[in-house]
């Protein structure tokens, strides 16, 4: 009875967008390629079927993240990496999940446990090693997270009801899938909240050691970073990593959600609270935002401004921002004056505002570990060509320390841009356009380091004569390597205006009436000459049955 009342709520987010449903494991979905506002999404697997209307799509960092509406009220979002597509679908009942199991995309519905947060606390930095902060070392403002996680964890996911089922075999794919989707989230609330931030899943990992028994794992995590304890293993990945901040993914057995240090670079998020933006939340107490004023948690001392925030709506249903805790339905938003929602401000000046927090606090945060490797990619060659049937084609040749997955960058004109598709060099890429925005996955294996400087890669876009900048150019590798072009681009093309065939450049009847010369015609009107007046002629007598 439950499964089926699941499916019927589910179901009912979407219609029949394909012409068959797909077979028992298989995903099949449907993404624009050139994604604007009011574009739809669509995924259909054996158990359910969703679809979206689109409200936002950014490219950031080597992902496209698109955002939207569900028929019955839900929301949705979607990021596409080069691992490919995750992402959820929340209806008001159920959230539906967008994964990628060991054997695929696969979608999951699952419950969301609802414990509240254990409260944040005042705490210093897990330096290890000491901290590196030697000026900024990050131009991306993006926070690098090392999520590790327990096999507590695992367990409960495999028992925690998901349909469908989860096997043994397919359960960490799915869970580092999981943790994926739920800093997604957070990267959505950024956006929302017109926060210049974004996280980066710098590495996954498995711990070996169980779980202690202990009220919460924070101490526990700040020893193994210091090389120390159960969790010592973890010292060594995080340097290797280069994290900012350490989320740990525990099993159920807390009575909260999740718990943070405020100021600090270490959370731990339940792996049942996976997908309610509870990492966000606690990353929101790395950041230094509390809770709504009144809701304790460890916040009854806290005297900054970035608090969450509950508020009534034009619709008079309350809300409440990501850091507030009930009544209220949770938005994607930290507390911000200057944002809306449903015609409210989502905070209030000087005494709930965690974007402007978090502006603040973002910088330290984000160059607590600074990468390794940035600066040693550069662009060898740019150029273009456009041939005479318009299709202009962008070329580009790499020297770098890391094999390239994606490309992205902005085109300047986009009422020029129609299309966008082709290849680069010898490979399939899946290309996106958004707006001024293009970015391009490699669907198959990534282009190796060693043959970048040799490999010509190609990206063909259709689009009218005239002068054309690139500008934001990156290269993406693996772990969301980052190379950024900080120059502009700029190409004058061809003068050749396909379609302006008597060189006036105007494209009108004129133009029609030439092409049509060229093709031999009988003067069908009399009138001795072969013009546009012919067709019109023609299609004048469309559907006449009585020709002798």
């Amino acid at each position: 009875m439950i499964l089926s009342a699941l499916l019927v709520a589910v179901l009912s987010d979407g219609f029949n967008t394909f012409a068959s449903r797909p077979t028992a494991g298989e995903v099949a979905f449907y993404v624009p390629k050139i994604l604007e506002a009011g574009s739809t999404v669509h995924f259909q697997s054996e158990y359910f079927k969703l679809e979206g209307t689109v409200k936002r799509a950014v490219a950031s960092q080597g992902t496209l993240i698109v955002t939207g509406t569900t028929p019955t009220g839900g929301d949705f979002g979607l990021q596409r990496t080069p691992i490919g597509f995750e992402g959820f679908f929340r209806t008001p009942r159920h959230t539906v999940f967008v994964l990628q199991g060991k054997d695929g995309l696969t979608l999951r519905a699952k419950k969301i446990l609802d414990k509240g947060c254990g409260g944040s606390f005042e705490s210093g930095i897990s330096n290890g090693g000491g901290l590196q902060l030697g000026g900024p070392c990050d131009i991306f403002n993006t926070i690098d997270v090392f999520a590790p996680y327990t096999q507590e964890a695992l367990q409960a996911l495999v028992e925690s009801g998901t349909v469908p089922p989860i096997a043994w075999y397919d359960a960490e794919a799915l869970l580092r899938s999981l943790i994926r989707v739920d800093v997604l989230q957070a990267n959505i609330a950024y956006i929302n909240s017109e926060i210049p931030l974004q996280l980066n899943v710098r590495g996954l990992h498995l711990i070996s050691e169980p779980e202690p028994s202990e009220d919460f794992l924070l101490p526990t995590m700040q020893e193994g970073l210091a090389g120390s304890g159960p969790f010592a293993e973890l010292q060594d990945i995080r340097e290797d990593l280069r994290a900012d901040i350490v989320t740990l993914i525990s099993g159920n057995e807390f009575p909260f959600c999740g718990v943070a240090y405020l100021n600090s670079d270490v959370s731990q998020t339940l792996v049942g609270c996976l997908g309610g933006f509870v990492l966000a939340h606690e990353v929101g107490h790395n950041l230094n935002c509390c809770h709504a004023l009144g809701d304790g948690g460890g916040c009854q001392g806290y005297t900054d401004s970035g608090r969450g925030h509950r508020f009534f709506g034009e619709d008079d249903e309350q809300y409440r921002t990501i850091m507030a805790y009930s009544p209220g339905t949770r938005i994607d938003h930290f507390s911000n004056p200057d944002v809306l929602y449903e015609g409210a401000p989502t905070g209030i000046p000087g005494e709930a505002d965690c974007a402007a927090m978090i502006w603040q606090t973002r910088e330290f945060l984000s160059n607590i570990r600074c990468r390794d490797g940035e600066e040693e990619l550069s662009l060898l060659s740019f150029g273009s060509t456009l041939d005479e049937c318009d299709v202009f084609t962008v070329e580009m040749a790499w020297q770098g320390a890391f094999d390239l997955h994606a490309l992205q960058f902005n085109i300047n004109d986009v009422n020029a841009v129609r299309s966008a598709g082709g290849e680069f060099a010898d490979l399939s890429w899946d290309v996106y356009l958004l707006g001024t925005q293009l970015i391009a996955f490699v669907n198959d294996e990534p282009i190796p380091s060693s043959d970048l400087a040799t490999t010509l890669t190609a990206l063909e876009l259709r689009t009218r004569q005239g002068e054309k900048f690139l500008s934001d150019v990156y290269a993406i590798g693996a772990n969301n390597d980052l190379m950024r072009v900080d120059h502009v681009s700029s190409i004058l093309t061809d003068s050749y205006c396909p379609g302006d065939l008597t060189d006036d450049n105007v494209i009108n009847n004129a133009d029609l009436i030439a092409y049509l010369s060229t093709i031999p015609q009988p003067d069908l009107n009399c009138d001795g000459l072969n013009s546009f007046a012919d067709l019109s002629f023609l299609l004048s007598r469309f559907g006449q049955t009585d020709c002798p």
